[in-house]
């Protein structure tokens, strides 16, 4: 995976997902048109053009995972599609690349025609104490992320703290919940339960049938990345002081690794644990890329 440090990858990305190829993701947030960028574990890198000069925030890619088994039901899990990414459009209200006609929200990729078209549109600006500390970074959608259920989750879309649903199949939108804070990132935590941290800290386990959350854990410094290994449970959280945490399944967490700025973080098919390293201002900057390789025993 060395070819993920290829410039014409990386050069403004801000976050990093992988698909069951071991092909990474990323999306940018840059002056002028942003784009979502691959590249082969051969080292091809393909990009796309996003919506005229609208900023890009997060990428989720959904995964062929092994879940842990849920004891009030089986699961039944349809055969995946060959692909599916999507991504966060996102703008401040003061920034250039809003436009009326261009509403932030997220976007899925349509692999046959290479477009990225809005699927959750957001009208408003739901800014806020964001993980990054920055007006540009800390605004629109955020905790875009696929639930091991194949649907799509995210955040913030029109007022802070709200948590969406969108099936893929039918591209129907529900609100799941609202949290009392604005969303800072989330990730599949088991079949029925999604795991969401908040501004503030604080890290909370949402039971998707009965749209009801408990406290999980709480981080001393704002989550800027967050991801769960189904190989033997753990969940690793990236903060903003670029310490990355690794907690157990009851919530119990211990310091991992140390990032060299703000991380977001993602886990490749290979085994390893990459951090997406993004040094202020966050736009326009060419991040570093870290990577741990995970336990591979029980």
């Amino acid at each position: 995976m060395g070819t993920l440090h290829d410039p014409a990858f990386l050069q403004g990305v801000v976050d990093l997902d992988f698909d069951p190829t071991c092909t990474a993701w990323g999306a940018t947030l840059k002056s002028g048109p942003d784009y979502l960028r691959s590249i082969a574990p051969a080292g091809t890198v393909g990009s796309i053009t996003g919506v005229t000069n609208l900023n890009m925030g997060e990428v989720a890619v959904l995964q062929r995972m092994a879940i842990p088994a849920f004891p009030a039901a089986p699961v039944h899990l349809d055969p995946l599609p060959d692909l599916d990414v999507a991504l966060t459009y996102i703008c401040c209200a003061t920034c250039g690349c809003q436009l009326a006609s261009t509403p932030q929200g997220v976007a899925r990729l349509e692999p046959l025609t290479s477009l990225i078209p809005l699927v959750v549109p957001s009208q408003t600006f739901t800014t806020g104490a964001g993980p990054f500390g920055s007006v540009v970074f800390d605004t629109g959608p955020a905790g875009l992320a696929y639930g091991t259920d194949r649907v799509l989750y995210v955040g913030n879309v029109d007022v802070n703290g709200d948590y969406h649903r969108l099936e893929l199949a039918t591209a129907t939108q529900t609100l799941v919940t609202t949290f009392g804070a604005r969303i800072h990132a989330s990730t599949a935590f088991d079949a029925v339960t999604m795991l969401v941290a908040l501004e503030g800290g604080e890290l909370r386990l949402l039971h998707l049938p009965s749209a009801t959350s408990s406290p999980w854990a709480s981080s001393a410094s704002p989550v800027t990345g967050l991801v769960r290994d189904f190989f033997d449970g753990s969940t690793y959280v990236a903060r903003r002081d670029g310490a990355i945490w690794r907690y157990d399944t009851t919530g119990l967490g211990a310091p991992f690794q140390s990032a060299a700025s703000p991380a977001r973080i993602a886990i490749a098919q290979n085994g390893w644990l990459y951090a997406l390293e993004i040094p202020p201002p966050f736009a326009d900057v060419t991040p570093t890329v870290e990577r741990w390789q995970l336990p591979t025993t029980r």
